[in-house]
């Protein structure tokens, strides 16, 4: 177990030529590689585990999430999340979005160090000099890392099949991910840090086995390590095992749609009423005041909620591409372009309010467990 009030462990990464999809212990936590953005990093303290914990990476991954293990017909990996040819549209560029100082950014909910209110003003101050031109190093856990992965040069690949399904192998593509611990503050690829879990892959020394593959991707690469205790069991492990079969989509849906509604009528209650382990497991796992982070929930819904821009789309049934995930114990909300299934209308250059979430059963009822 990490001590975190001096450390964090994150997930990082790193591609060129390819697109991953990365999972800790079965729960998508990411996507790197699409439009421009080559780098990914995110702490990950809610989803380890006691004992043996699994870093999995699927290179290439099909169209949508439920189809994420399907080869993808589209010429790119990913394809509901790539973002428009046309880079003024690319929401991944690597030129940061810079919103007005005086919008709320609802990244805070799934920020960890946003701890309570004051941390909050303290966080659209930083929001405020960056726009201003100030270079102001974020607190807390490690921003995304500069590996510095060389380009191999490598020739092309000889022999290839003339027919393969899905996309074809790449000479150049790489990734490297990584599940690192940091000490607080220090950026990421800066140091000292201590890899945990490594995983390095290159399609050009794997290219032989690859040209002999009918459907070379989406492929899988895991790499487990025994981490010993970290928070002890999580309620998400101890969930229900849900059936994948339409009645449990249909009632997941129906459950979006609850969720949705309250988070619209601004009323959080409801919402926090059906958090309140995530709540609770996550200010474990952080250190952080479960109660500060629900005020902060509180906060956006009264200012925001019953202003003309707080709109919400209703996502049809065509447009949810939920997935089973943690072994069947939860539901990833998210729809056909990898994005939240609950969302608020765009806002011009305010962007939109996103809630991402995993729901699942205890008990027979459905919470929202991350």
């Amino acid at each position: 177990m990490i001590d975190i009030s001096t450390h964090g462990i994150i997930i990082e990464a790193l591609t060129q030529k390819c697109a991953v999809e990365i999972y800790l212990n079965g729960i998508p936590v990411g996507l790197c590689g699409i439009g421009t953005s080559k780098k990914f990093s995110r702490p990950v303290h809610e989803f380890l585990i006691d004992g043996e914990n699994e870093l999995a990476v699927l290179v290439n991954p099909g169209p949508s999430p439920a189809q994420a293990e399907e080869p993808t017909l589209e010429g790119k990996p990913a394809a509901g999340a790539q973002p428009p040819p046309d880079p003024a549209n690319d929401v991944l560029s690597d030129e940061p979005d810079v919103e007005d100082e005086d919008d709320l950014d609802f990244d805070v909910l799934d920020n960890p160090d946003i701890k309570n209110l004051d941390t909050l003003n303290q966080f659209m101050e930083q929001k405020k000099a960056a726009k201003e031109g100030a270079n102001i190093p974020s607190p807390g856990l490690p921003d995304a890392p500069d590996l510095g992965l060389p380009d191999p040069g490598l020739p092309d690949a000889p022999g290839l099949p003339v027919e393969q399904i899905g996309i074809p192998p790449d000479t150049d593509a790489t990734c490297m991910v990584k599940l690192t611990k940091y000490p607080n503050g220090v950026q990421a690829g800066d140091g000292p840090d201590e890899p945990i879990i490594e995983i390095d892959w290159n399609a050009a020394q794997a290219l032989e086995a690859l040209a002999k593959e009918k459907q070379p991707f989406p492929m899988w690469i895991r790499k487990k390590k025994d981490l010993g205790p970290m928070w002890g069991p999580m309620h998400w492990q101890e969930g229900d095992k849900l059936k994948p079969n339409d009645k449990t989509f249909a009632d997941a849906r129906e459950f979006i749609s609850i969720v949705r509604l309250s988070i619209e009528n601004g009323e959080a209650d409801p919402v926090l009423d059906k958090s309140k382990t995530k709540y609770e497991e996550v200010s474990k796992v952080y250190g952080i005041d479960g109660n500060e982070r629900a005020a902060i929930f509180k906060k956006i819904l009264n200012e925001h909620a019953g202003t003309p821009e707080w709109l919400f789309e209703t996502t049809e049934d065509d447009e949810y591409s939920l997935r089973m995930v943690a072994d069947h114990r939860m539901i990833e909300c998210v729809n056909t372009d990898w994005g939240p299934s609950i969302r608020g209308v765009p806002v011009p250059e305010k962007g939109a309010f996103l809630y991402p979430m995993f729901i699942g059963k205890v008990k027979g009822d459905w919470i929202i467990m991350r």
